[in-house]
């Protein structure tokens, strides 16, 4: 009955395989390994949100998603925004690249 109502069957059985692959997998895992391909830590970045622009260094990802921010001694939660990486302090500040991919 599903392949009357598919266009493309293929990516149903892939996104239900998929599906599966997640289900099996404890969520701890996911965290670290997402953690560990994120391009965002340790670098400095700005932060370009409602709030205004941010710059600082992202010390953490939280399981949630959420940027950890380090401004000075206060770290802040970043949940949406553009994230531009930023050249390591004391040289020029141009942008480097995004890390949008690290923010869900």
């Amino acid at each position: 009955m599903v392949k009357e109502y598919c266009n493309n069957c293929n990516e149903l059985i892939e996104l239900n395989e998929m599906e599966k692959a997640i289900d099996n997998m404890e969520s701890q895992e996911i965290y670290k390994e997402w953690r560990s391909l994120s391009l965002s830590l340790g670098k400095r970045v700005r932060i370009s949100s409602a709030e205004g622009d941010l710059l600082g260094q992202v010390v953490d990802l939280d399981g949630d998603g959420a940027l950890i921010l380090q401004q000075g001694r206060e770290n802040r939660r970043i949940l949406a925004g553009d994230c531009i990486h930023l050249r390591p302090e004391g040289r020029d500040s141009e942008t480097q690249s995004d890390c949008r991919g690290d923010i869900l």
